[in-house]
């Protein structure tokens, strides 16, 4: 909302910056790709997630002269993320079970926060941005992640590269290239030592069901690798990420959607000049081959912030009649409203009469709350828990009454739930109970 009034005061109408096609093409395979998918409320979700993305990436673009303002606060919020991760880890030693999940994104999290601190040192020489590298480089070796301490060899390797094939100046200084260098060594040894990488088969397992998913729906993608990926795994390990950025984009979204979006990234991170914060983006897409940090939609975010603020070339500008640019101005604002009704308002309206609705069934009004769920499905008619709830209200009545009226609505209302989760078996073991009862006229216990 602070962006949105920030660009609002501060648009200039006369000038309009230019997208790149690569960035056209990609929001109109992922509209399509999200349009069409099997399961439509997770679609929605996907959908809202990558309009903050780009409105964020957009916003960040645009006031351009605010990127080390952004710069900085990463590397604040990084350090402190970090400091919290260290405390956590220290003192309690949980680095297992649901918590890895956690030490997941403090990685990445942690191998940007360190590239941002040396880019910002390099340029200011402050002492508070080494700190935050060496927080921030704790973080990652205690989290053992070894896709995270890959990509930081591969990140710094690269820049000692760069800067004796092309002589770049203030790149590094010697000082803290040496600090990056003996910090890197040391946590590599406590990789070798403390980390078995014993998940390098599971991640092949993903790996190679993806694949398949993405041969067989090539173009606008399978829709959900976490409820799909059961079929096609040889040993099912549950995981709701491909742990492969790009390939869970092709899995999912499609390989075209893939394709832009690796190259619009890519492309982004190799304009202009090769500085640290170039590299250290270029580092944590490495990681992201191996880990999910960027299909979380906050790491996600943050990271297309700090492109844009990387980001050497100058936008292309031109110039509009004042036609054209009120027209531009209508459709923008025109889809910014309905994209604000249909993905803000419906849902929310949605989810208060749903929560009303359980209020009035705890109260045992049944009649009250059948009103308010047929509410909350005509506001939001992608949940599939609406449907589901009025069909486990109508098979009570049922079970009171032994209509067979209310046997039909929950049959129907049950059928509705399963159309939009096909992949439930909550919903489809009620469905085969429903229609037994049916048939049979026997009660199920």
């Amino acid at each position: 909302a602070l962006g949105l009034l920030q660009l609002l005061f501060h648009f200039q109408v006369d000038s309009i910056s230019i997208p790149s096609v690569s960035l056209v093409l990609l929001i109109i395979f992922l509209t399509l790709s999200l349009s069409f998918s099997n399961f439509p409320q997770s679609a929605r979700r996907e959908l809202t997630q990558y309009l903050i993305l780009f409105l964020g990436y957009g916003l960040t673009s645009y006031h351009s002269s605010k990127k080390v303002v952004i710069q900085k606060t990463f590397c604040f919020s990084s350090m402190v993320y970090s400091v919290l991760f260290c405390m956590i880890i220290l003192s309690s030693g949980q680095n297992d079970g649901e918590f890895v999940l956690n030490s997941h994104v403090a990685s990445a999290f942690a191998l940007l926060g360190i590239f941002v601190s040396w880019d910002l040192y390099v340029r200011y020489f402050h002492r508070f941005f080494l700190l935050s590298l060496f927080i921030n480089l704790a973080a990652l070796g205690l989290s053992k992640s070894w896709a995270g301490i890959a990509a930081l060899a591969f990140g710094v390797g690269y820049i000692f590269y760069r800067k004796k094939r092309d002589g770049i100046r203030k790149i590094i200084s010697l000082k803290s290239a040496a600090i990056v260098v003996a910090a890197l060594f040391s946590f590599l040894i406590i990789a070798v030592l403390f980390v078995k990488i014993t998940t390098l088969a599971d991640r092949l397992n993903w790996w190679a069901g993806a694949i398949q998913m993405s041969i067989q729906h090539p173009f606008l993608g399978a829709g959900s690798f976490e409820k799909l990926s059961p079929f096609y795994l040889s040993s099912y390990i549950r995981s709701p990420y491909v742990h492969n950025f790009p390939l869970q984009i092709a899995t999912e979204l499609g390989i075209p959607a893939a394709f832009l979006l690796t190259y619009f990234i890519l492309k982004k991170i190799t304009s202009g000049e090769n500085s640290v914060l170039n590299i250290g983006l270029a580092a944590s897409f490495v990681q992201n081959n191996f880990d999910f940090a960027m299909n979380i939609p906050g790491f996600l975010l943050l990271f297309f912030m700090l492109l844009s603020t990387a980001r050497q070339d100058v936008p292309e500008v031109r110039k509009f009649t004042p036609k054209f640019r009120a027209f531009g101005i209508f459709i923008i604002t025109s889809l910014g409203l309905y994209s604000g009704w249909a993905l803000g308002v419906k849902p929310l309206m949605g989810f208060h009469k749903a929560a009303e609705a359980q209020d009035e069934r705890t109260g045992g009004r049944q009649e009250i709350a059948e009103i308010c769920l047929k509410e909350a499905l005509r506001w939001d008619p992608l949940r599939a828990d609406f449907s589901s709830e009025l069909a486990e209200l109508f098979y009570e009545k049922y079970r009171q009454d032994s209509k067979s009226s209310n046997l039909r609505q929950a049959v129907h209302f049950g059928r509705d739930a399963l159309k939009k989760d096909p992949l439930s078996k909550l919903y489809e073991n009620r469905m085969q109970e429903m229609l037994r009862e049916g048939r049979t006229g026997k009660r199920t216990p």
